[in-house]
């Protein structure tokens, strides 16, 4: 399955699998479109099919990219990635 974003104002959507051979593409059109995130933006995982560590290290980057008062909130987050995240300790980060 190949991935796409749609870009609805402040909404993110993945669209397909996030896996090491589509994560480096998605993150460069999210760079395109984000440059620095200085408003609340949301990512929705509700049309991602399979996910590993690298839909992780996507989700840490989008975080640390962050400007002050910005935020970055994931909803639909597949539960595979949930367990991923808990057994290397990062869980919070889906944290509302």
């Amino acid at each position: 399955m190949t991935i796409s974003i749609e870009f609805e104002n402040k909404k993110i959507a993945f669209i397909g699998d996030i896996t090491f051979s589509s994560v480096q593409s998605l993150e460069d059109q999210i760079l395109q479109h984000y440059p620095t995130i200085s408003k609340t933006v949301v990512v929705d995982f509700a049309n991602v099919g399979k996910v590993d560590t690298s839909a992780l290290a996507l989700c840490v980057s989008l975080q640390r990219r962050c400007e002050q008062g910005a935020a970055v909130y994931f909803e639909n987050v597949p539960q595979c990635l949930l367990d991923i995240a808990a057994s290397v300790g990062v869980e919070k980060i889906f944290e509302p």
